[in-house]
């Protein structure tokens, strides 16, 4: 029975079919459970996918197509014209749509909530988009504006370079009537004075002017108008420099050019860099102009001073003609240098005005814009010009009306485009509570579908437990498949491959240690033990028959040596050598 149990057991054919048994065992039940568990999810499952998923479909429709509407809402308020405004109108009424088939998608109850929202949120829309229209419509005007009230001031200031050409040729003519008299001190007084004094009141109302354009570029926005006040102060900056090239050339004012040299550096410097405000801008272009002004007042001081002393000195038969020179055209320099002043003061509130960034800005450029009109008309009436320059003067006085002037425009411009943030705002908020209730809805039918989930899961955490057992049994037959493999069949196999090599190389060393294997295994050393036990037999034969033969072979030698010796001798006797002996002993039995 021992034996029987021994070779059933011990038979690698059963090894092997029991390790593939037990792996197949592991396999289906990991399949059974698995259908287990499919079987009892798909119920769940079916009621998710049919029921719960649908509604949180439609609730997140319904929050995308929210955000396409704010989209298209923030397109009407970002659009740089009305044909932008526009097309952001159009996008919205497409989104608006999409938004309201998702709505009808979802219960009675649910569209009961939202369409008064989306009511609600259309009045909003439309508020927006007139509102942005009259901002356009505000802005077009207020551009043409500045560009007709840019183009008079050219004019003006086109006549008053004219007044002061007619004044400095007269200035000439007259002191070409008196230069015979006294040439040199009225050519001083023509030909570099007089026309320095021109300069330098040219150039302080170019100063003027750009200090109040660069204040005016650094607060403004629009594209249009930063354009406009680009070119002015480009075209003011040249003619600054050309002028300050002139005044060098005179050489009247050495002591003053410096400052006006660094002005003019320092308004080309901000032109360069796009006159964008920083800290102290603002502080840093008044210190500029009222030290270039103060530079120039000083310097039409000096020269007046000196145009005083060489009227002293110039003969009493000139002195007439020389106080005429000082009283009327001088005089005439000075009145169109302060005309001019006051119109680019003029101009520069005007375009602080048009820059405005609220009505509190608006109020005050329009007290500003006031201000420099009176004064501008106060001048006007007070000194000669001609009457087509008056009638210029009063066509850009019109552009500070309160009503209908820069700053009434602009004020237009800022309450459209305050109704037009306003009404967004309300958009936004009526976007966001449709967003909201949908994405209560929506937290709902997850809420719910978590609960299927939860329940899901319990049931598949369940079958991973039952499935990891499967797989720690599978892991541990896989692991111990090939480690008995080796203990009970590969490492026996290879024992049993040594001994046999040690049988075949002549080694008789004892086989033992494989009956606790059974099996063929056991058989097989069965077998060299007694293939072992044969050549053990065989060897000892073999060394009985080695030693019989060297036993022959002594005693062949010796009675060779026996005959040797006695033929040896008979030969010496035969010969007649009686006296011959043989002295060696043989061996026993030859004696």
């Amino acid at each position: 029975m021992l034996k029987f149990v021994s070779t059933v057991f011990g038979s690698i054919a059963l090894k092997f079919s029991s390790a593939l048994v037990l792996m197949g065992a592991m396999t289906a039940a990991a399949i059974v459970i698995s259908t287990m568990v499919f079987d009892s999810l798909s119920g769940q499952i079916d009621r998710l996918v049919s029921e719960d998923l649908p509604g949180i479909r439609d609730s997140v429709a319904v929050i995308e197509h929210t955000g396409d509407v704010r989209d298209s809402l923030s397109e009407m308020l970002m659009a740089r014209n009305a044909e932008g405004v526009e097309t952001g109108f159009q996008n919205y009424l497409e989104e608006s749509k999409r938004v309201l088939a998702s709505v009808n998608d979802l219960p009675a109850e649910d569209r009961k909530t939202f369409l008064p929202m989306l009511v609600a949120l259309s009045d909003r829309a439309q508020q927006m988009r007139r509102a942005l229209d009259q901002r356009f419509a505000s802005q077009n005007l207020l551009q043409d504006q500045l560009a007709e009230f840019g183009a008079q001031v050219g004019e003006i200031r086109e006549a008053l370079s004219i007044m002061t050409e007619d004044a400095v040729y007269d200035m000439n003519l007259a002191g070409n009537q008196t230069i015979e008299s006294v040439s040199d001190t009225l050519d001083t007084l023509v030909h570099s004075d007089f026309n320095s004094t021109a300069l330098i009141l040219q150039a302080r109302a170019e100063i003027n002017l750009l200090s109040g354009v660069a204040l005016a570029l650094a607060r403004q926005d629009d594209p249009a108008l930063a354009a406009i006040l680009r070119d002015l102060a480009t075209a003011s900056l040249r003619k600054l420099e050309g002028l300050l090239a002139d005044l060098d050339t005179a050489g009247t004012i050495p002591d003053y050019l410096p400052i006006l040299t660094e002005t003019r550096a320092a308004f080309a410097g901000s032109a360069n860099a796009g006159f964008r405000a920083r800290a102290g801008y603002t502080e840093e272009v008044m210190r500029l102009r009222d030290a270039s002004n103060i530079a120039l007042s000083s310097a039409i001081d000096d020269l007046t001073f000196k145009l005083m002393i060489g009227a002293e000195d110039t003969a009493v038969f000139n002195r007439e003609a020389i106080h005429r020179l000082l009283s009327n055209e001088v005089q005439q320099i000075r009145d169109t240098s302060d005309v001019d002043l006051a119109v680019e003061t003029l101009v520069a509130s005007a375009y602080l005005g048009a820059t405005a960034k609220d009505a509190a800005e608006a109020d005050a450029a329009q007290d500003q814009i006031l201000a420099a009109r009176d004064a501008l008309t106060d001048l006007a009436g007070r000194v000669y010009l001609t009457s087509s320059l008056k009638t210029m003067i009063e066509g850009i006085v019109a552009f500070a009306d309160p009503e209908t002037g820069v700053v009434a425009n602009r004020r237009a411009w800022l309450a459209a485009q305050q109704e037009a943030e306003d009404a967004s705002r309300a958009a936004y908020e009526r976007l966001r509570g449709i967003a909201s209730v949908a994405s209560d809805q929506g937290n709902n039918a997850i809420a719910t579908a978590g609960d299927i989930g939860t329940a899901i899961l319990a049931e598949a955490g369940e079958a991973k437990h039952r499935l990891k057992l499967v797989t720690l049994g599978s892991v541990a037959v896989f692991i111990a498949a090939p480690i008995l493999t080796w203990l009970l069949i590969i490492w026996p196999m290879r024992r049993l491959v040594r001994v046999t090599g040690r049988l075949a190389r002549g080694e008789l060393a004892e086989v033992k240690g494989f009956g606790i294997f059974g099996g063929e295994i056991a058989r097989m050393a069965e077998s060299l033990v007694v293939f072992r036990e044969g050549l053990i037999e065989r060897d000892r034969m073999q060394q009985a028959e080695r030693a019989a033969e060297e036993d022959r072979q002594a005693s062949a030698a010796a009675q060779q040596a026996v005959v040797s010796k006695l033929a040896s001798a008979l030969q010496a006797l035969s010969g007649g050598d009686l006296t011959s002996r043989i002295d060696e002993r043989f061996a026993e039995d030859y004696e």
